[in-house]
């Protein structure tokens, strides 16, 4: 019956990442005026979440007085993720064309981390929005990506 066959879940496609043209925005257009098509690569559900590892903050908990609070005498804390951040690295990871990693790039807007050069390539909202949407959409997080360009917004 085949219903017990391993091999179903060992596809040679599921290893290869997924790379997409996407159409660019108007800021980055070539020398005729056509905004310069961008590549972004889909990505995995073991790769978000090592970025999301990678965005956590720890804090420590206090009491109403400002105190770190204990219980049974262990300092508690709070984990949580920066979205903006995840979104970011997000975007980093994603795009294969322009390259955030490049260091030419890196070096014209005077970063060191293709992280933090995100938000100097695409300063503009519209530019930001539409490559955090499209990574979004190709990654399978359309949802979670609304929810994070609603935060920002507000």
């Amino acid at each position: 019956m085949g219903t017990n066959n391993l091999r179903f879940f060992m596809r040679e496609e599921l290893k290869q990442d997924v790379i997409t043209e996407i159409p660019g925005v108007k800021t980055f257009c070539d020398e005729n005026g056509q905004p310069m098509p961008m590549k972004v690569r889909s990505i995995g559900s073991d790769e978000l979440l090592s970025l999301r590892d990678a965005c956590k903050t720890r804090r420590m908990v206090k009491d109403a007085k400002g105190r770190p609070l204990l219980v049974n005498g262990q300092v508690q804390y709070s984990e949580e993720y920066d979205s903006s951040m995840v979104s970011d690295a997000l975007i980093a990871a994603a795009l294969v064309f322009p390259d955030l990693h490049d260091k030419q790039l890196l070096e014209f807007y005077g970063e060191q981390e293709a992280t933090k050069l995100v938000r100097k390539v695409f300063r503009r909202v519209e530019d930001y929005n539409y490559i955090s949407e499209k990574v979004s959409e190709l990654s399978g997080l359309q949802a979670e990506t609304q929810e994070i360009v609603d935060e920002i917004k507000n």
